[in-house]
């Protein structure tokens, strides 16, 4: 629930931002793709971070061991505590909708245009 509301606030609002959204979103993808591969600091401006908090995954201690690339992916190395990963989903996706929703009262839609 939290990663569609989370997500969803992201593209609409690249959507209502831009006037070719394709690339913003492409952005946003690849970012949250490549965010185990961060350090810590950048891991914490996207929202995979925070859903990872949520429900950390168990990577069994061989598979940390041999340091495969796919280890990193699994787990958060400085999770966010539950509270604060939906309090801040919550908050970043209002904000989302807040601006997406200032921006749409501004643009004028003509309906006959085509």
């Amino acid at each position: 629930m939290l990663a569609c509301i989370g997500y969803g606030s992201v593209f609409l609002a690249a959507g209502v931002l831009f006037r070719k959204p394709l690339v913003p979103a492409f952005i946003v993808l690849v970012w949250e793709a490549v965010n185990g591969f961060l350090p810590g600091v950048l891991q914490k401006i996207s929202v995979i971070y925070y859903l990872k908090s949520l429900c950390p995954v168990e990577v069994p201690a061989h598979a940390l061991d041999q340091g495969g690339p796919l280890a990193l992916i699994a787990f958060n190395a400085d999770p966010a505590s539950p509270v604060v990963a939906i309090l801040g989903l919550l908050v970043v996706s209002l904000s989302l909708l807040v601006v997406a929703g200032l921006q749409l009262r501004q643009m004028e839609i003509n309906y006959g245009a085509e």
